[in-house]
């Protein structure tokens, strides 16, 4: 490592034994800076002729330091360093050292410098905040886009104690034009205090959110009066299917999956690209633009993609996620049978693969066996019903 890039550190009283000097402690007439080489006379405004050290190769060995343009002086503790070392600022935006700087953060929102004893750290977002900007976040109703629960809500229906496979859903809405009070208009739906959903900003829509879901089994999602912020919404102004800004995607929890499952999936969804894109709602060029389907023949390709999950997310089946396989070809609906009907199709398919063997991961066949299957799969005669009127109109 070059020499100008050793980290500089005069010691305070007590921090460091000062060795012996190896040579007289008479000044000079002149000094040369250790770092830029520049020499300075003695009393100069220019240099300090201290005892630094350097830690490294050199540790114990004398070196004069500027006080100029190739070092700085900590505000806090008065110490010269190396203008190379990293960049910290007290709360008054004078720089320190790295040591002192770690008694400093940066909140997040408001992006001022303070103390560590003034600032909290949200685990939630994890982020750094100020309180006045904590207390702030703490009322909102449409968080971050990078919000996370610190803990998830698992929704089970009746009879669901052994059940493994979990869906969890997000949905965009979005308007024409802005809205006088969003997090109002989320209030006003039922979901401000829900513990089924939550909301997030997402910067690809307009004046619009995002709603996400804790997971749930599908009994649970089956229940129709468990949906009522959709019509809450609608009477805002607020759309989903009538955009081009907004997409449903449907998670499924990996631990009730095998890879030989995953495979299957991305078997049927390579050898039903018109289906799918019927299914979705979507164009097809809409589709290719926010829901590839992966078409290759390469199996190796398709099992490293299991295995290791995909270079980007922008996939019909997104297997980057760790804990869950994401279907996001779904175009966003506000309506409720047609939220069910994306939901039962993902219960269904992943039912149908389980059942059925590569060779069989055909549309028509899958239809087939949904018209005798629905009902018991998806234990609502209804929405059974529903679906396969819907899923035969999609071949």
């Amino acid at each position: 490592m070059p020499e100008s890039q050793f980290y500089i550190f005069t010691p305070a009283e007590g921090d460091f034994t000062t060795p012996p000097l190896a040579h007289d402690d008479t000044p000079a007439a002149t000094v040369t800076c250790y770092l830029c080489g520049t020499e300075h006379r003695e009393g100069s405004d220019y240099y300090r002729m201290g005892r630094p050290y350097v830690f490294g190769a050199r540790r114990n060995e004398e070196h004069p330091l500027c006080v100029g343009d190739c070092s700085f002086e900590c505000a806090d503790c008065s110490t010269v360093h190396s203008d190379d070392a990293e960049r910290h600022y007290n709360t008054n935006d004078d720089r320190v050292c790295p040591r002192c700087g770690e008694h400093y953060s940066r909140c997040d929102t408001c992006r001022r410098t303070l103390h560590n004893d003034d600032v909290q750290y949200d685990e939630d977002d994890e982020v750094y905040r100020c309180s006045s900007c904590h207390e702030e976040n703490s009322r909102r109703i449409i968080h971050n886009y990078s919000y996370r629960p610190r803990r998830l809500n698992f929704l089970r229906g009746a009879n669901d104690a052994t059940n493994k496979l979990f869906l969890g859903w997000e949905l965009e809405v979005d308007r024409e034009t802005p809205s006088n009070d969003t997090e109002a208009d989320v209030d006003y739906a039922g979901m401000a205090n829900s513990d089924e959903v939550y909301c997030k900003h997402d910067g690809s829509l307009c004046y619009g959110f995002e709603v996400v879901s804790h997971p749930g089994t599908w009994s649970y999602w089956s229940t129709i009066s468990r949906l009522p912020w959709m019509e809450k919404l609608q009477s805002r102004g607020y759309r989903s299917y009538q955009t081009e800004t907004c997409g449903m995607h449907v998670h499924v929890s990996r631990s009730a999956l095998t890879e030989l499952d995953i495979f299957k999936l991305l078997q049927f969804f390579k050898c039903n690209v018109q289906f799918i894109a019927n299914v979705s709602r979507r164009k097809m060029e809409n589709l290719h633009r926010w829901a590839r389907v992966d078409t290759t023949s390469d199996v190796r390709r398709l099992i490293f993609k299991i295995k290791a999950g995909p270079s980007h997310r922008y996939e019909a089946l997104n297997l980057e996620p760790e804990k869950t396989v994401e279907f996001r070809l779904f175009r966003g609906t506000l309506n409720r049978r047609g939220f069910l009907c994306n939901l039962a199709f993902v219960v269904m398919l992943v039912s149908y693969v389980k059942a059925h063997g590569m060779a069989e991961m055909n549309a028509r066949q899958f239809m087939e066996w949904c018209r005798t299957n629905a009902k018991r799969v998806l234990n609502n005669g209804t929405i059974a019903k529903h679906f396969n009127t819907w899923i035969a109109r999609q071949l």
